[in-house]
């Protein structure tokens, strides 16, 4: 690894159409991961062939909240309660996903958050995990 701090992949959002750029769902994200001892490398949408390159470098992947998956990536109807769903979010972040998963990089979700947690203990719950891996 070479780095004191893990580097912690920060997914970005696609931005809707009033909005400039891409952007990170909440901006307290790299507040967080900061303050929970790790340093952030953003990672922009951008196509799911792009995936292994962008988690050369990092030690974990950290994915933003936004709208619901679409139900149909693991096998299920789409429920009329879905709400936010964005095909092509979904593709880049399960190319993530996979990537990282290819690599041994620890990956968590905002919106996997055990009922319990804050967005803290969720980064720490990841750096945690990058550490058990490397001793």
């Amino acid at each position: 690894m070479g780095r004191e701090k893990p580097m912690i992949g920060l997914s970005l959002e696609t931005p809707g159409p009033d909005q400039q750029g891409a952007g990170v769902s909440g901006g307290h994200y790299v507040p967080a991961l900061t303050e929970a001892g790790g340093d952030v490398r953003l990672l922009p949408p951008a196509p799911p062939s792009d995936a292994m390159a962008l988690v050369s470098e990092i030690d974990g992947l950290c994915l933003s909240g936004g709208g619901d998956m679409n139900p149909s990536h693991y096998g299920e109807a789409l429920s009329p309660l879905a709400d936010g769903i964005d095909d092509a979010r979904d593709e880049r972040e399960l190319a993530l996903m996979r990537a990282a998963r290819g690599r041994g990089i620890p990956t968590v979700s905002y919106t996997h958050l055990r009922a319990h947690e804050t967005v803290l203990d969720l980064v720490c719950r990841l750096l945690l995990e990058k550490k058990k891996k490397t001793k």
